[in-house]
C-alpha cells in the first residue's frame, strides 16, 4: 500500500514529464500552441489536486512552466504567429493555478485541524474511560471492604440497637455503591458513539441474564425488536437505568419485563414492571419531554429517585434519533420505552398512539 507521500512524489515526475512534452508540441506546431500550453495548466491542477506536493515545489513547477511556456508565446507573438493578446494567458493562468493551489493547501490545513481535534477527541474519551474505570474500581473496593467488616460485626451477634446501626450503614454503602454506578454511567455516555447493527432481541436476552443473576425477580422477556441500529455501550446503559429504576420500585416477588416490539418503521425497547408506577403528571413530563420537572412534582420518591436516570436515556435516545415514551404496563407498574428508527437514517419518530402502545407490549401469552 503506497503512501500519500509516495503516491503525491510519484504524480510530480508523470507531471513534469507531460509539461515537456507539451511545451515540445509548442515548439513543433507554430500556431498551434493553444491546446497544448492549455494541457500543461490543467495537468499541474489535477495533479496539485489530488496530493498536494510541498508549497515550494508547487510555487516553483508554476513559475517554471510560466517562464519556459511564456518565452515561446512571446516569441510567436512578436514573429506575429499568434495575437499579441495571447500573451496575457501567461499571467492568468499562473494567477489562476497560484489561487487553485491557495485553495487546495487551506482545504489540507482545515483537514490537519479536523484530524488534531478527532485524535484530541479521542484522547480525551480514552481518559475518561481510565478514569471512570479507576474510580469505580476505587469506590467498589472501598464499599466492598467496608461491606465486609459490617457483614463481620452482624455476625458477631451485637445488641439489637447496634445491629441497627449496622443495617442503616450497610443500607447507606449500597446507595453510595448504586449512585458511583451511575456516576461512571453517566461519564461514559458524554463519549462519542457510533451506531451498529445489532440483534435487539438477543441484546435484551444478554442483559435479562446479567441482571437475573443479581437480583430477585420475575424476569421476563417479550422478543420482537428484530435487527436494530444502535450503540451497543449506550444502550445497555440505558436498560441498565430502566431496569435499575424498576428493582427500586419492586418487590422482590414482583415482575420486570424487558420489552421489544416492532410498530411501522420504528421499534420499541424498554422496560415494564409491576411497582408503583408513574403518576399522571409524571407521564406527562416524560412523554413531553420534561423529565427534569419530576423531581419538582411533589415529595413522591419515583419523581427524586428516577428523575436523573430518565433524563439520562432521554438524552441518549435523542443522540439516536428517537424518542422516550411512558406509560403504565399490564403489571399495573411503569412502562418505559425508547422508540428508534429502525433505519440507519436518523430521524425522529412519532410517538406511537397510546392505544396501539398499550396493545403492543402487552406481556406474550
Amino acid at each position: 500500500m503506497r503512501s500519500d507521500t509516495e503516491r503525491r512524489d510519484g504524480l510530480l515526475l508523470p507531471w513534469v514529464v507531460l509539461a515537456m512534452a507539451c511545451l515540445g508540441l509548442m515548439l513543433l506546431f507554430p500556431g498551434g500552441e493553444t491546446v497544448s500550453y492549455h494541457v500543461g495548466w490543467i495537468a499541474l491542477g489535477l495533479a496539485y489536486g489530488l496530493y498536494p506536493w510541498p508549497l515550494r515545489w508547487a510555487i516553483t513547477a508554476v513559475i517554471g512552466y510560466a517562464a519556459i511556456t511564456g518565452v515561446v508565446l512571446v516569441d510567436r507573438a512578436l514573429r506575429g504567429i499568434i495575437p499579441l493578446e495571447e500573451t496575457t494567458e501567461i499571467p492568468l493562468m499562473a494567477m489562476l493555478v497560484i489561487c487553485m493551489i491557495w485553495h487546495v493547501n487551506q482545504r489540507v490545513l482545515a483537514f490537519e485541524a479536523m484530524d488534531q481535534v478527532r485524535r484530541a477527541e479521542r484522547d480525551r474519551a480514552e481518559r475518561r474511560e481510565l478514569m471512570a474505570g479507576l474510580v469505580s474500581h476505587e469506590i467498589k473496593t472501598t464499599v466492598t471492604i467496608a461491606s465486609g467488616y459490617l457483614d463481620l460485626v452482624v455476625a458477631t451477634s451485637p445488641p439489637s440497637n447496634a445491629r441497627d446501626d449496622v443495617q442503616v450503614a450497610r443500607d447507606e454503602l449500597h446507595r453510595l455503591s448504586r449512585a458511583s454506578e451511575r456516576l461512571i454511567r453517566m461519564m461514559r455516555m458524554q463519549e462519542e458513539f457510533a451506531l451498529e447493527p445489532l440483534s435487539g432481541d438477543g441484546f435484551m436476552a444478554e442483559v435479562l441474564a446479567r441482571w437475573s443473576a443479581v437480583a430477585q425477580r420475575d424476569w421476563q422477556i417479550d422478543p420482537g425488536a428484530g435487527l436494530i441500529q444502535a450503540s451497543p455501550h449506550r444502550l445497555r446503559a440505558c436498560f441498565d437505568t430502566l431496569i435499575e429504576n424498576s428493582l427500586r420500585h419492586t418487590r422482590s416477588d414482583g415482575t420486570i419485563r424487558l420489552v421489544g416490539v416492532r410498530i411501522d418503521d420504528q421499534v420499541c425497547l424498554g422496560v415494564a414492571d409491576s411497582g408503583t408506577g408513574f403518576s399522571a403528571s409524571q407521564l406527562e413530563s416524560v412523554n413531553q419531554h420534561r423529565i427534569d420537572a419530576l423531581g419538582q412534582q411533589g415529595d413522591d420518591a419515583r419523581s427524586h429517585k428516577s428523575g436523573l436516570g430518565l433524563a439520562i436515556v432521554d438524552e441518549v435516545v435523542r443522540e439516536h434519533g428517537g424518542r422516550l415514551v411512558a406509560g403504565r404496563s399490564a403489571e399495573g407498574g411503569a412502562l418505559v420505552l425508547m422508540v428508534l428508527p429502525t433505519h440507519e437514517k436518523v430521524r425522529e419518530p412519532a410517538a406511537p398512539e397510546p392505544l396501539q402502545l398499550a396493545k403492543a407490549v402487552e406481556p406474550a401469552a
